[in-house]
């Protein structure tokens, strides 16, 4: 047990932005009509040219080298969506995080697509610079459609930031309940059509608080099948679980924690499985789950009313494109 929580907290010290961003982007330069060449630092490209620019805070000036003139740019950086988004819960619960991607460059990004607009810049009579965007970022992402393809599969991570466990303990005679934070569930999602996919997941919550680690907890441990209709960037499920929930108590002494538990109660149980999630950045969803046990399938068997709804966090990434 004291490695797993180790490995947890280790994983609170890791940073988002500093982990998925490299420390290079890929920008794609072009002109309406690429004959031009660009300079970019010391370096000369023909256009059009992908370009892999280091990450920074500071502006990217672009040169445009033509027959007649020199055509001058300045590109601006802005936060990437991996440091806004997957560090929203940071900032409360793993700071040292936050303080990480705060501290390092590749929370930075430049635009992706760059065109260089020759009616944009004045190079003839003014040595000047102007600023230009990705085709203006945030109203591309607002009729942004996801480009999924029938046989795409992705691989998906979900971190539960907050989760509430409402389980009966038949060898206890009682319900425990109440509200955790941590852990989370990993899978895969396999498109059957452009629009649907089936989602196979394996996840793990409990009503433990991050700290401290150590006392009386309720774990639930799940296997879940679902089905999801995307509607733009709405998914919508629904399935089946299975899951097993186990109730631990830590023995504690003047000067030690016990590493072994004792297990008042685990029991396996059968259930639904509902969940909505919006993409609210590329590839990036959050949403919530429910997921209401029905049937315990171990002794004593008998119909319950066990409840288990979490916050959840998912990034996705493609392992298959159809199209390729």
């Amino acid at each position: 047990m004291k490695y797993l929580c180790l490995l947890v907290f280790l994983l609170m010290l890791t940073s988002c932005a500093t982990v998925l961003n490299e420390n290079h982007q890929s920008v794609y330069f072009y002109t309406s009509k690429n004959v031009e060449h660009i300079k970019l630092k010391d370096s000369v490209y023909e256009l059009p040219v992908r370009i892999n620019v280091p990450r920074a805070k500071e502006e990217l000036k672009v040169v445009v080298v033509t027959d007649s003139t020199d055509l001058n740019y300045t590109i601006q950086s802005e936060l990437s969506d991996r440091f806004r988004y997957l560090n929203l819960i940071g900032v409360f619960f793993a700071p040292v995080n936050y303080a990480v991607d705060l501290t390092n460059n590749r929370r930075f990004e430049y635009p992706k697509m760059v065109y260089l607009d020759p009616m944009k810049a004045d190079g003839v009579l003014q040595d000047s610079s102007i600023k230009i965007a990705d085709f203006s970022r945030n109203r591309k992402y607002s009729s942004y459609e996801p480009d999924t393809q029938k046989g795409d599969i992705y691989f998906y991570l979900t971190i539960s930031p907050f989760s509430y466990l409402n389980v009966e303990l038949p060898e206890a005679n009682r319900k425990n309940e109440g509200v955790g934070t941590g852990f989370g569930e990993v899978g895969f999602s396999y498109y059957y059509t452009n629009r649907n996919y089936l989602s196979v997941g394996a996840g793990a919550n409990t009503t433990m608080i991050i700290f401290p680690l150590y006392e009386n907890n309720v774990y639930a441990y799940t296997i879940k099948l679902a089905n999801f209709h995307q509607f733009n960037r709405l998914n919508v499920g629904y399935g089946v679980f299975w899951g097993r929930n186990e109730n631990k108590e830590y023995d504690y002494d003047k000067n030690e924690i016990v590493e072994d538990p004792t297990i008042e109660s685990s029991h396996s149980t059968v259930g639904l499985v509902a969940a909505v999630h919006f993409e609210v950045a590329r590839n990036f969803h959050v949403g919530f789950s429910y997921k209401p046990s029905l049937y315990r399938i171990s002794s004593p068997k008998k119909s319950i009313n066990n409840h288990l709804l979490s916050v959840e966090l998912t990034y996705k990434l493609r392992l298959r494109n159809k199209k390729n």
